[in-house]
């Protein structure tokens, strides 16, 4: 798990999953919307994924290096999964 505390109005993490588990990614903000850089591990490069509960219509894709920008709206929640 990765925890990104590194913003007064928006946290968020990640669970990296596991054999039986796929990760997520959960990002929350009480202010704008927001977005926070977070890796998911190379184990994701190249794949895309969706907000689980639907606040952002778009995809993710998770980079080469693990990493990628995760949304969320203005005083929200979105739980990012493979797409």
């Amino acid at each position: 798990q990765h925890v990104y505390f590194d913003q007064p109005h928006c946290i968020g993490f990640t669970r990296l999953g596991d054999g039986e588990n796929p990760g997520c990614a959960v990002i929350m903000g009480n202010g704008d919307q927001a977005s926070k850089r977070m890796e998911m591990g190379t184990a994701y490069a190249d794949q895309h994924f969706r907000d689980l509960l639907g606040h952002h219509p778009g995809q993710v894709l998770i980079g080469q290096d693990g990493w990628a920008d995760f949304h969320c709206p203005a005083r929200s929640v979105s739980v990012w999964v493979p797409a």
